[in-house]
């Protein structure tokens, strides 16, 4: 395979993870609307940790860095709170 075609692989792995970004970010403005409808806090250490704690073991599942991946979470969760906080 050509450096062009592995690039364009890559290219395309981005889209998707960007468009699954977005799915995401629907889900997340669902859950914000709930807690507001149900007068839960927004931000919850114990389900963070919980989240992060599952998704290390799958990174080392899968042979991922786990420190990569908890900060890529890290930054999801920053985000996702942040939309929360707009609605």
């Amino acid at each position: 395979m050509s450096l062009a075609e592995l690039r364009k692989e890559i290219d395309a792995l981005d889209k998707h993870l960007f468009e699954i970004l977005a799915e995401r970010k629907k889900l997340v403005m669902q859950i914000a609307n709930y807690k507001k409808l149900n007068g839960l806090a927004l931000k919850q250490p114990r389900r963070e940790k919980q989240l992060i704690e599952q998704k290390k073991q799958l990174a080392r599942e899968l042979g991922l860095n786990e420190n990569f991946v908890e900060k890529i979470c890290r930054i999801i969760i920053d985000e996702s709170l942040r939309l929360e906080e707009d609605v």
